[in-house]
């Protein structure tokens, strides 16, 4: 393999590489209609007789050309020329776009040393110099974090009040009516040794069974009133 095929071979290599790296080609076209998709691997002589610009006593030509490796790693010559005229008191630029293979001379010429030395070493910096074409991915901005409690110090924690576990409505009333019945026994056993007593005093020892059927009515109907108004206070349900 000489050192042409080896170059041929180093610039397909390199195309893989490029791909395989998301490096997004350009689309090089010419005024024929030929096209293809590449990467600018250097600048190349603008013409024969050197130079970017060429001005004559009517004319100005500007030129650039570029030496382009496409996808399946073939070398191009493109170029990019501009003529300037003079016509009827105004000045008329004309463009012309040409796209041609780049042959083995043209890659020699590209620098001193042995032959393709220069093309070498630019074929091997490609993958780090070509640019990239991908589309631009804007950041998102990011949620700053909620700032941190406070911290309060230990002398100024107090525990908070205990939760009070809700008393069912049929439960008060029978707490109410509870607490109500032994209230009016109470008050009715007051009543009912008040009312034995005045029977005593007044009527002697033989109103006993009166004073004790009095007492009898005083304490079932302390009981009573006591339940109705004890469930009468703990609320409906």
């Amino acid at each position: 393999m000489d050192a042409y095929e080896e170059l041929l071979v180093l610039a397909r290599g390199t195309a893989r590489t490029l791909l395989a790296q998301g490096v997004a080609p350009l689309s090089f076209r010419d005024d024929e209609g030929a096209a293809v998709d590449g990467w600018v691997v250097d600048r190349l002589p603008a013409w024969d007789r050197g130079g970017a610009a060429v001005r004559t006593r009517r004319t100005e030509v500007r030129s650039s050309c570029a030496l382009v490796l496409d996808v399946d790693g073939r070398f191009h010559r493109y170029r990019d020329s501009s003529l300037r005229m003079p016509a009827g008191g105004r000045t008329v630029v004309t463009r012309r776009l040409e796209l041609s293979p780049a042959s083995a001379r043209t890659l020699v010429a590209l620098g001193p040393g042995r032959p393709f030395d220069q093309v070498t070493v630019l074929l091997e910096q490609l993958p780090w110099t070509a640019v990239p074409h991908r589309p631009a991915v804007r950041p998102q901005p990011v949620a700053a974090p909620p700032p941190p409690a406070p911290v309060l110090p230990s002398w100024a924690r107090r525990p908070g009040p205990e939760p009070v576990a809700a008393v069912p409505a049929a439960g008060r009333r029978r707490a109410g009516a509870v607490t109500g019945m032994l209230l009016g026994l109470a008050g009715g056993c007051v009543c009912a040794t008040a009312a034995t007593l005045a029977c005593t005093a007044l009527w002697g020892g033989g109103a006993r069974p009166a004073g004790l059927a009095a007492a009898g009515a005083c304490v079932a109907a302390g009981t009573a009133l006591g339940a109705v108004r004890g469930r009468r206070a703990a609320g409906p349900g």
